[in-house]
């Protein structure tokens, strides 16, 4: 049987499918790095672990995707849709508009392994913008003492 050495070109696949959807990109990638999130799904896995798809945008317009499964990104993903009236149903794919100015941020813990060994174990969060204060608004006072000593360093 011959083969061909004559290289694929875009003409050869012009009547093919092309599957769509986003280049994965591991969320450590992300830490500090503004992006946008413009969709999300919540899957289950035959391990029974539920999970987030996050389809997102960076700010040179650069489409990429990435899964979590934690208490930090799925579960902030899960409340935001709540709040907005959306929910999280399993399978649904919704669109949304997310700006996460500051990127992801990770926390790292030591859990116990199935053998008792301690190893160390890494949550994202999307990184949350500090509310200001509005001008108009003022700083809450600062509650009065009610006898007993002055705390070390306050002058009484």
């Amino acid at each position: 049987m011959a083969t061909s050495t004559k290289p694929a070109t875009p003409d050869m696949f012009a009547e093919f499918d092309v599957l769509e959807g986003f280049n994965p990109i591991d969320k450590a990638t992300l830490i500090g790095k503004p992006f946008g999130i413009t969709g999300v799904r919540f899957r289950e896995n035959e391990r029974h672990v539920k999970f987030a798809e996050l389809e997102i945008v960076m700010l040179d317009g650069e489409r990429l995707g990435f899964q979590d499964s934690s208490t930090g990104v799925a579960a902030q993903i899960a409340e935001y849709l709540t709040t907005k009236d959306i929910g999280a149903p399993l399978g649904e794919w919704m669109d949304t508009k997310l700006f996460v100015p500051r990127g992801l941020r990770d926390s790292v813990y030591d859990v116990i392994d199935a053998n008792g060994r301690v190893k160390q174990a890494k949550t994202y969060y999307l990184s949350l913008e500090a509310r200001q204060r509005s001008a108009n608004v003022p700083a809450p006072a600062k509650p009065a003492r009610t006898g007993g000593r002055a705390p070390a360093g306050e002058k009484v």
